[in-house]
């Protein structure tokens, strides 16, 4: 199997970070914390960005490089001998969101006008506050790159990837698919791979009763499906095939992919997918009026526009200005933690929307996409969003921590109340109980119940979502298959994340040291049950490595396969874990937002 080597260098912690990001050695404590090493491991130079943080072994270009058409548009694209990868970049699958396209619906791209396009290396990622590695930005940023095998004429299945970054940070480029195609040719089940820009932030996710009047909701979520479009019209001119699609998508990338389940296109843009740490509500749902004051404060940092806050004309105003001019807002919520640091983000719609309801609403009939899917989470994912080291834990900051992230209210105020007392009540008190899991009474320097934060947090805003999707599943007679990451991350973060939100992404790239045999191990696991899945529906199709058998998540036999390296690593456990607490969760969505 190829892998890449990240430099051994990325051990070594935020003095390194402060080089590399031109950030404080605070950095490891602030929100960009997670995001950082993890950007720079996965960083692709075969997309001609940030050579310098991977080995180059898999990334040495020919430049006489392949060649497609597309219509009356001929695409020059380049070739990874050493991997045997064909890579193409840059391409658009809308029009540019410019003038008066701002804060618009996508509009599909029919043609790409004839001639020559250079399609060698990724395009600017979108609008985003604090981009890194060199890359470029731009408003101009409704593209995607296509990763396939060199000389396979398919049709062969495709997989198409959602980055996640709290619908702050993400591009098509920060995630390199070379390793993960060259890994389909090897065990004899080649797939094409798309990774596709969606607009990010305020651009993205426009909140207020503005926006929600002029039906410009969830723009980002919009920008997804418009590039699952693009695939099912154009995918046959690269040799995929539009009847075989895979969706997958880590933390925002999988709520995008999980919101689109419920748009029940016909037919479906996609026959399977693969959820990775978040679900449609894993932010908890809110109305673009809850929202008000993050599009006011936006709307206001901006010198040109501040006077419309509140007069209705924002739009135009946004819409008339140069894209310079929308940074200028400082809104990204550096000290801010929980559902704080995503003021933009999707949102209830209204009838014509693609959230008109809560999710469950529709689940719990079948109002869904209904295909294939893999299911998981990481053990830690609460510890993330919750870490303010001199916090004083105590029950009442709790609750309003956790009132904070699910109001104003579905439902009456004093069931409100009692509803999250007697949640809380369901956690013990106990460090060793609480999150990172399995660290006894270790508190990493915390007030002790901020690991009992952790566990609620965690259980809130993933491990119930992900049992609530997978029991739907199973209730409609849908395929379905558990996991839960256990291996602590590996130089990314400190020891109080543990097997953290975002640990699992490296390995389903192959983007793991080759000098550790059980890291590469365990990517070859997860890379071969992903692509096993994306061509044959299920994730024991037999080739590749010799990889413990997954059991399908089942009535009589829920179940999750534990992913870890080392003995005992690979197994099954009893998805039953905290049940009673997880079962609340379930049965109030309109406390819990979800």
């Amino acid at each position: 199997m190829r892998v890449h080597t990240h430099v051994a260098a990325l051990a070594a912690s935020a003095s390194l970070a402060s080089a590399l990001f031109d950030t404080p050695d605070g950095l490891v404590g602030s929100v960009w914390n997670g995001y950082a090493f993890l950007l720079g491991k996965l960083a692709g130079c075969d997309t001609g960005l940030a050579p310098t943080l991977l080995s180059p072994l898999a990334c040495q270009p020919d430049h006489t490089g392949p060649i497609t058409h597309l219509g009356a548009t001929t695409l020059v694209g380049t070739s990874y001998t050493d991997s045997g990868v064909d890579f193409y970049g840059n391409i658009p699958y809308a029009e540019p969101p410019l003038g008066d396209l701002r804060l618009r619906p996508p509009v599909l791209k029919t043609s790409l006008g004839g001639g020559v396009l250079n399609a060698t290396v990724s395009g600017p990622i979108c609008l985003q506050p604090e981009v890194r590695y060199g890359r470029e930005k731009s408003e101009d940023c409704l593209t995607l790159d296509i990763y396939k095998p060199s000389g396979i004429e398919g049709p062969i299945p495709v997989m198409f990837w959602l980055c996640g970054g709290g619908f702050w940070f993400c591009g098509a480029s920060y995630y390199n698919a070379t390793n993960l195609v060259a890994r389909s040719v090897e065990r004899g089940t080649p797939v094409l791979l798309v990774s596709a820009n969606y607009r990010l932030g305020p651009l993205g996710f426009p909140q207020g009763q503005e926006a929600y009047d002029a039906g410009i909701l969830n723009l980002g979520v919009r920008d997804a499906i418009t590039a699952l479009q693009w695939v099912q019209d154009n995918i046959w001119a690269f040799g995929g095939n539009k009847k075989e699609v895979t969706a997958f998508g880590l933390s925002a990338g999988s709520i995008i992919t999980s919101i689109i389940s419920l748009t029940q296109h016909d037919p479906p843009y996609y026959r399977a997918a693969i959820h990775e740490s978040g679900w449609t509500s894993t932010l908890p749902l809110k109305r673009a009026v809850d929202r008000e004051q993050s599009w006011s404060s936006y709307v206001g940092g901006i010198p040109q526009c501040a006077d419309t806050v509140g007069s209705g004309a924002t739009l135009d105003c946004l819409r008339a200005v140069d894209n310079s001019s929308l940074l200028q807002a400082n809104i990204y919520p550096r000290d801010l933690y929980g559902v704080q640091m995503f003021p933009f983000g999707p949102c209830l719609d209204g009838p014509d929307g693609l959230l008109p309801v809560l999710p469950s609403e529709r689940t719990a009939v079948g109002h869904f996409t209904q295909v294939p899917t893999l299911a998981g989470t990481t053990r830690d994912e609460g510890p993330y969003f919750i870490r303010w080291p001199q916090a004083n834990y105590t029950d009442e900051f709790i609750y309003d921590f956790l009132a904070f992230n699910i109001t104003p209210a579905m439902t009456d105020e004093a069931y409100f109340k009692e509803t999250l007392t007697k949640f809380m009540s369901l956690y013990s008190q106990d460090p060793a109980e609480g999150s990172p899991y399995f660290t006894g009474e270790e508190t990493f320097g915390f007030d002790p119940r901020f690991k009992r934060l952790a566990a609620m947090t965690g259980d809130m805003l993933f491990q119930s979502l992900r049992r609530e999707w997978q029991e739907s599943m199973v209730k409609f007679g849908l395929p379905t298959w558990g996991f839960m990451w256990t291996q602590n991350g590996e130089h990314e973060h400190p020891a109080y994340l543990g097997a953290a939100h975002e640990d699992n992404n490296a390995f389903q790239f192959g983007l793991v040291d080759p000098n550790e045999p059980e890291m590469v191990e365990l990517a070859t696991y997860v890379m071969d049950y992903w692509l096993s899945f994306a061509t044959s529906l299920t994730p024991n199709d037999g080739k590749g490595s010799s990889r413990p058998e997954w059991p399908m998540y089942t009535e009589d036999n829920k179940v999750l396969l534990q992913m870890k390296v080392g003995p005992g690593g690979m197994t099954t456990f009893p998805d039953v874990f905290h049940d009673e607490a997880i079962r609340l969760i379930i049965d109030n969505p309109a406390v819990f937002h979800h």
